[in-house]
């Protein structure tokens, strides 16, 4: 079913001192987890003003596994942007943890290069969870303590299909459609499957070894043009501060549930797999993630 290499970890952490995070920490997460890294995984930064020099980009362990160079790749057919390896989820996490609390989030990685470096990516958390991963009042000790990185779940071999699936989001959703945000007014059941399975089919071009045959892409595709399905979404909200833009980023999107009809087997394995690789722009730090139900056929309504 899978060519990816699929692992979700749960990060426990204790807090030193009171914390207070945003409404949605995923970002401020992310953010601390790649200025972590860098400093610990990059050989020039330090030397640049905390700007990688790495030549090539390749070479750079920080670069691949937190801002992956561009590539050409077969379903786009021209250079762009690749996904990192991993997606952050914090649905779990409150807007504050009092000093002496433990809480935890979540971190999916994706592919075997990823998982290779899962002692580094520790490393990181240990340090960026000691040098803060939201607002407090600094008194000069760590923030908080790594406590585990634990394996928390991975996609099963054994998953049974099904034809109707209940999809219910968990943290907004920013699926874009010929360059626009999808809206309450414009969200369609067949863009929200080929959102899904195009994030699939980039992730596995870049991040595995075994090759996907035309012949499975187009029957793919072929399978999401016959999807039905209802929905109820609202607009939700949202927006983060870029330190790399330095202004405040509007991040709205959708929260709701959808019930697709016509489901093959092969479309609903990569359903499936994007519980874990989410959905829609802002992956990377938890957007788009969502949960399925088997389900009869029903309407939303009833």
């Amino acid at each position: 079913m899978c060519n990816l290499t699929i692992s979700r970890y749960r990060i426990k952490f204790k807090a030193n001192q009171n914390i207070q995070l945003p409404e949605y920490a995923g970002s401020s997460l992310r953010g601390a987890f790649g200025h972590a890294l860098k400093n610990i995984a990059c050989l020039t930064a330090g030397l640049n003003k905390g700007h990688c020099k790495c030549q090539p980009v390749e070479s750079c362990l920080y670069r691949r596994i937190f801002d992956p160079a561009k590539q050409k790749l077969i379903l786009q057919d021209r250079l762009q942007d690749v996904a990192p390896p991993f997606v952050i989820e914090a649905h779990s996490l409150s807007t504050k943890v009092l000093a002496g609390q433990e809480a935890y989030f979540y971190m999916t990685l994706v592919g075997d290069f990823a998982h290779n470096q899962q002692m580094m990516i520790q490393m990181a958390w240990q340090r960026a969870l000691a040098v803060g991963i939201g607002s407090y009042h600094n008194t000069g000790q760590a923030q908080s303590q790594l406590v585990s990185f634990e394996l928390c779940d991975r996609p099963q071999l054994n998953w049974q299909t099904s034809e109707n699936l209940r999809v219910q989001f968990l943290s907004h959703a920013r699926i874009q459609h010929h360059g626009e945000i999808l809206t309450v007014e414009n969200f369609d059941p067949v863009i929200f499957c080929r959102s899904v399975v195009r994030r699939y089919l980039t992730l596995t071009e870049a991040y595995s070894e075994q090759s996907l045959s035309n012949a499975f892409v187009k029957s793919l595709f072929d399978d999401v043009n016959h999807v039905q399905g209802e929905y109820r979404v609202d607009h939700r909200r949202w927006s983060r501060w870029s330190n790399r833009q330095k202004q405040k980023m509007q991040m709205d999107g959708l929260l709701g549930e959808v019930i697709l009809q016509h489901v093959s087997n092969q479309l609903a394995d990569i359903l499936y797999l994007g519980q874990w690789l989410h959905v829609g722009k802002g992956s990377v730090f938890g957007l788009g993630q969502y949960v399925l139900q088997h389900t009869q056929e029903e309407q939303l309504s009833a």
